[in-house]
């Protein structure tokens, strides 16, 4: 076992946290750079957009890398052939051959990647979904931060969620159904702020 704070891509982020903390605090107490807050508000959603798609395209990659070195994935592995016996008709099963949901994991969330699986049934799809997934959420927490907070202000909430040590942990490792938790709880969000109570269900 070895501490998260090990992985050279988590060292990355909390030293980019920091950095953003510290460059937030410069921004907001002097005067003279209060252009930059104005420029930040005005390009806020195009920033995270960019933002979040750079950390897409940056752990996907390191994925791919993993995959590619055969750096043991096995809760990916099992996960995959889950969806794979799906595939096969034999229904939501487990590597050992008992019935998936009643062993380690309740995954009926799974059967959401199942079109994705079927186009590119492969480790590295799961993989490059879940990297999606995460950066995706960003955006759907800036729309949400946005309603109650300045634009600049949601922007950097969006920014230090990307760069939190355990979000880029959890884009850089296996694959867990989990990791799909802060995408669909932000878009509830989303849904439940806009008053769309049918989409929030």
């Amino acid at each position: 076992k070895y501490f998260v704070c090990q992985v050279p891509a988590v060292r990355v982020s909390i030293v980019l946290g920091v950095l953003l903390f510290i460059g937030a605090l410069v921004v907001y107490k002097l005067p003279r750079l209060a252009w930059i807050q104005d420029r930040l508000s005005r390009y806020s959603l195009g920033l995270i957009l960019l933002f979040a798609t750079l950390m897409f395209i940056s752990t996907a990659m390191y994925s791919a890398f993993q995959y590619q070195r055969f750096v043991p994935l096995y809760d990916s592995a099992e996960f995959a052939q889950a969806l794979w016996l799906v595939l096969e008709g034999t229904g939501l099963r487990h590597i050992f051959g008992d019935p998936f949901p009643n062993v380690f994991h309740v995954t009926p969330t799974l059967l959401l990647m199942l079109p994705f699986y079927y186009l590119f049934p492969s480790v590295l799809s799961l993989l490059v979904i879940r990297s999606a997934l995460l950066a995706a959420a960003a955006i759907l927490l800036y729309l949400v931060a946005r309603m109650y907070l300045t634009k600049d202000m949601a922007l950097f909430i969006a920014i230090a969620y990307l760069l939190n040590f355990t979000i880029v942990y959890q884009m850089t490792s296996e694959f867990h159904v989990m990791q799909l938790f802060p995408f669909l709880f932000f878009l509830a969000c989303l849904y439940f702020e806009r008053r769309n109570y049918v989409g929030w269900i």
